[in-house]
């Protein structure tokens, strides 16, 4: 299984194009379709100052992970918003793509899209969000839409067993986060997040990351930065998965 930070929070959006270069187009592409422009790093403001780390709309920063198992995972700065991205980002790639969080150290939520398509929505605890769901152990979703983003081999049933690992209450959103990146062939980058990856300074990524990518935008009309990232994504599933 996936090797977990001790973090209350997980996230990444992972793109099955096994082609660092690629993601990093789709990114500067998408980034520049929302009136971003490339900045360097040390003209940033520290990332971490605040609660939720990056406390300016009008910035984007991105982790690029090595590619692993066919995946390149992105490590955002702001992963509520930047997730909402994710759509776009497979749209342009032409690939699979998935969102992964947890939330508060036991709350799973994945989402799977086909390009723009969202193709599954699941939260390991609906109650979490006060939204209901179905019975623990049971998913709320057809499992062989995620079977596709699997290791080729991987049964209907060990997926379940992965999704469905019981918990104190209902689910152990954490071991299913383990067992979905393991399923998904992620490779040790899963249990990471942007801000485990930064030095004290905020701004560099540290020094046994070399093989990370790290690149940032500034949005060049600072007038829209007020606006936020947009619709976020609602757990679980906002919008309903396309046939």
């Amino acid at each position: 299984m996936a090797e977990l930070t001790e973090r209350d929070d997980l996230d990444g959006l992972w793109f099955a194009v096994g082609d660092r270069p690629r993601v990093l187009r789709a990114l500067a592409e998408q980034a520049a379709s929302e009136g971003f422009a490339p900045v360097a790093l040390d003209e940033l403001a520290p990332y971490g100052r605040w609660l939720h780390g990056e406390e300016d709309p009008s910035v984007l920063r991105y982790a690029v992970a090595p590619p692993h198992g066919g995946w390149v995972g992105v490590f955002p700065s702001q992963p509520d918003w930047d997730h909402e991205r994710a759509p776009a980002l497979a749209e342009i790639l032409g690939c699979l793509a998935c969102c992964l969080m947890l939330h508060d150290g036991d709350v799973l939520t994945v989402h799977l899209h086909d390009g723009p398509r969202l193709l599954a929505a699941h939260c390991s605890s609906p109650v979490h969000f006060d939204q209901e769901g179905p019975p623990p152990g049971e998913l709320d979703f057809e499992p062989s839409r995620l079977l596709r983003a699997c290791r080729t081999g991987t049964t209907r049933e060990q997926l379940l067993e992965a999704l469905t690992p019981p918990g104190r209450l209902d689910v152990d959103g954490r071991r299913a986060f383990a067992g979905l990146a393991e399923l998904f062939d992620l490779g040790p980058a899963a249990g990471l997040t942007y801000a485990a990856l930064l030095r004290e300074d905020g701004l560099s990524l540290r020094p046994e990351l070399a093989g990370f990518e790290h690149l940032a935008f500034r949005l060049e009309d600072e007038e829209d930065s007020d606006e936020g990232g947009g619709e976020l994504l609602r757990f679980p599933g906002a919008r309903e998965p396309q046939a």
